[in-house]
């Protein structure tokens, strides 16, 4: 039932269906990030967000853009806000994941459409071996 509120952009960062799950007999949906190398994914750690459900900032975002902003970027986090919804970040990557061999460098609006400009990432020359 609360799904139907998880219409902000930064939802777009993790997989769509949360993980409804019990950590220490409370309630959480654990969202999972959608990056292929998560800066949070240790042996340990999954690469996830918890939200736990029995507290009143249950809808609160706070926690998932601090991690996607450690994953991804504030650059990438501030433009993905210009779109309306996640899955509107989601329909801009291929496949539903966020390509990790590019940068998001910026989302440009276009009237009434909104398009993702992408800047691949490439390597610099190496000048001392000149």
């Amino acid at each position: 039932r609360l799904s139907k509120d998880w219409n902000a952009p930064i939802y777009g960062f993790f997989k769509a269906i949360p993980i409804i799950e019990y950590h220490q007999n409370r309630r959480t949906h654990t969202f999972q990030c959608l990056a292929k190398h998560c800066k949070q994914r240790t042996a340990t750690k999954t690469g996830s967000v918890r939200r736990y459900l029995d507290t009143r900032d249950k809808t609160s975002t706070s926690n998932l853009r601090t991690h996607a902003k450690k994953c991804w970027g504030d650059d990438a986090v501030l433009a993905a806000d210009q779109l309306a919804t996640g899955d509107d970040v989601r329909a801009q990557t291929s496949k539903g994941t966020l390509d990790q061999g590019s940068i998001t460098a910026a989302f440009e609006r276009k009237g009434k459409e909104r398009s993702l400009t992408r800047i691949a990432s490439t390597q610099k020359p190496n000048l001392s071996k000149q």
